[in-house]
């Protein structure tokens, strides 16, 4: 399923561009592997992640679904650089036992962002499935 969002910009001469992004849904994505003992699992919004990642290193705590969206937010500037690091760490640790979803491209999680949405809230918005 192909979902498209338009955006209009100003050219540098005053003129309007749009330009248009195609996302492409698919339904075969996997949330990857958890650790088969852990009984809850922990999904973070961006916030979270960024107030409380020396929380989330913590070795004990295992289980994390890292969303796709908050992870680029974080990286994009929307919270503290040492989080972002933090928080890559962490996915890319193998005994950590974190996952990094691409819920922007499964077609059980995605959701379109709204006029006057925060994009803070469309992150928020894709982990209630």
């Amino acid at each position: 399923m192909k979902v498209d969002r338009a955006a209009h910009s100003r050219t540098r001469r005053g003129g309007v561009m749009r330009r248009v992004r195609e996302t492409y849904l698919r339904d075969d994505i996997e949330l990857g592997v958890l650790p088969c003992d852990v009984t809850h699992y922990v999904m973070p919004d961006v916030q979270a992640t960024a107030d409380y990642a020396e929380l989330l290193e913590m070795p004990d705590l295992q289980g994390i679904i890292v969303l796709q969206t908050a992870y680029e937010r974080l990286r994009d500037g929307g919270g503290d650089a040492r989080a972002f690091h933090r928080v890559r760490d962490m996915v890319m640790d193998p005994r950590k036992g974190c996952v990094l979803f691409s819920n922007e491209y499964c077609r059980g999680t995605h959701v379109v962002r709204e006029r006057g949405h925060d994009r803070d809230d469309h992150v928020c918005f894709q982990g209630e499935w």
